[in-house]
């Protein structure tokens, strides 16, 4: 198969406001089955042995401490995940590798590299995720939450409704969490839901509330644009919410290759520190 490097610029290309339809008749969107829904979101997910996403800018706040970077991303497909990340001057400062079972930070300026697993991101973030689930929150994609939930195939036991001419889609039905939230019976609850667009059959946004650990995360994607024959969100907002500790991360990217020459490598000197956190 050939290689084909597509960049894309969000700011020659069309956005979310040209794909996804801004005012309907009442009764416009057409109800299908659960399984037909999941089908023809899952039918619009990208298909590729790598992706580098050049060029991303992002702001991060931590409990309203904001610090602002710019860097690139790069994915090899269910193998691995690396980011590279420098701060305003262009200097790289950090990169990040993630595999299946561990995480690595380098740090430049230390000379070190630390080695985690995916809890990290638990105590970072509020949000108890695995390598898959982080691969297919950069992808849009449906993932099971939480990482400790065995069965892979949970999205397929979700049910939808409509709401605001969109489709929801959400890990219980209706009747349930409303019983549910008459008795105050959320204990070890945990609520996930996707709203999709109908006109493109794309994750608009993904919301989980953990009632057990009192932790919300949601992502929000926004601005599609047109990659090869995909429709692609190309910004990124992140919200996450743990017992009053706070998380927000706004990521933009502009420019995209699939299956193309550019990558990212992980190589680094035989004298940096390497820390395993337990």
């Amino acid at each position: 198969m050939l290689l084909l490097l597509i960049p894309v610029y969000i700011s020659s290309c069309k956005t979310a406001n040209l794909f996804v339809k801004k005012e309907r008749k009442k009764g416009e969107i057409r109800n299908i089955s659960d399984f037909k829904l999941i089908k023809n979101t899952e039918q619009n997910d990208l298909v590729f042995n790598t992706l580098f996403f050049k060029k991303f800018q992002t702001e991060v706040n931590i409990n309203d401490k904001t610090r602002s970077f710019k860097g690139n991303l790069f994915i090899r497909k269910d193998n691995s995940i690396i980011v590279s990340v420098l701060p305003l001057m262009g200097i790289e400062l950090f990169r990040i590798k993630f595999v299946p079972d561990s995480i690595y930070i380098l740090d430049r300026t230390k000379k070190k590299i630390t080695v985690a697993g995916y809890d990290y991101l638990w105590d970072k973030f509020f949000i108890d995720i695995d390598f898959n689930a982080v691969q297919n929150i950069l992808l849009d994609q449906f993932f099971c939450y939480p990482a400790s939930d065995l069965d892979k195939n949970c999205i397929k036991k979700f049910k939808h409704y409509i709401r605001r001419d969109q489709y929801v889609l959400q890990s219980m039905k209706n009747g349930r969490y409303s019983r549910k939230s008459k008795k105050n019976n959320f204990k070890d609850l945990i609520y996930q839901e996707y709203t999709i667009a109908p006109d493109i059959f794309k994750i608009i946004s993904c919301y989980i509330n953990d009632f057990g650990s009192n932790s919300r995360f949601k992502i929000d994607y926004q601005n599609f644009i047109e990659l090869q024959q995909y429709v692609f969100p190309s910004v990124f907002s992140i919200k996450g919410e743990r017992a009053g500790s706070l998380f927000n991360m706004n990521i933009e990217f502009r420019s995209i290759e699939i299956d193309g020459e550019s990558k990212i490598s992980f190589r680094h000197s035989d004298k940096y520190e390497i820390e395993h956190l337990k």
